[in-house]
C-alpha cells in the first residue's frame, strides 16, 4: 500500500513510491476532469447530481415529518447541509457516529428536539440514505457475475502482493 510506505526519507524527501503513487493520482483525477469538458459527460452527470440532492433532500424532509419533528423544508435543508459536510471528514468506517452527530446537531439546537430522538432520526436517516446504494451495488455485482466472497479474495490476493514488494 502507497500509504504504508514512508512518506518521508530522514533528509524529508518524499519516497519515490509516493511520489510516483501522487503522481499517478493526480494525472487519474486530471483525465476526469478534462472529460467533464465534454457536455455528453457533463451534462447526465450534472442531472444525475441533482436527482440525487432532491431524493436526499426529499428523505430527509419525509423523515422529519415521520419523526413528526416541526421544521418543515428549512429543517430539512439544514441537516442535508450538516451531513453532506460531515461525511468530507472520513473518521469511522460508514461515518457512524459522526453522521449521527451531524443530524442531530441543528434538530437539538435549532428546533429543540430531545437529544435521544435525534439522534435516533441520525441512525435512521443513515440507514434510508445508505440501504437503496447497497442494494444497487449488489444487483450491479450480480448483473456482472461478481461476489462479495470474490472481491474479498481479490483484495486479500492484492494486499499480500503489495506487503512482498520492495519500498
Amino acid at each position: 500500500n502507497w500509504w504504508s510506505a514512508p512518506p518521508a526519507s530522514a533528509s524529508g524527501r518524499l519516497s519515490r513510491r509516493m511520489v510516483r503513487e501522487i503522481r499517478r493520482v493526480w494525472n487519474a483525477v486530471a483525465r476526469g476532469h478534462r472529460a467533464l469538458a465534454h457536455p455528453g459527460v457533463l451534462v447526465p452527470l450534472g442531472g444525475a447530481s441533482i436527482v440525487g440532492w432532491l431524493a436526499q433532500w426529499l428523505s430527509v424532509y419525509a423523515l422529519l415529518r415521520a419523526f413528526d419533528i416541526e421544521g418543515g423544508w428549512t429543517a430539512a435543508t439544514l441537516i442535508l447541509i450538516a451531513v453532506s459536510l460531515a461525511q468530507t471528514l472520513p473518521l469511522l468506517p460508514g461515518n457512524v457516529g459522526l453522521f449521527q452527530a451531524a443530524a442531530a446537531l441543528p434538530l437539538v439546537t435549532s428546533y429543540g428536539v430531545p437529544p435521544a430522538t435525534a439522534v435516533a432520526f441520525g441512525l435512521v436517516l443513515q440507514v434510508v440514505q445508505t440501504l437503496p446504494i447497497v442494494v444497487a451495488g449488489a444487483v450491479a455485482l450480480a448483473r456482472e457475475g461478481e461476489s462479495i466472497r470474490h472481491l474479498l479474495e481479490s483484495a486479500r490476493r492484492l494486499r499480500s502482493r503489495s506487503t512482498r514488494m520492495p519500498v
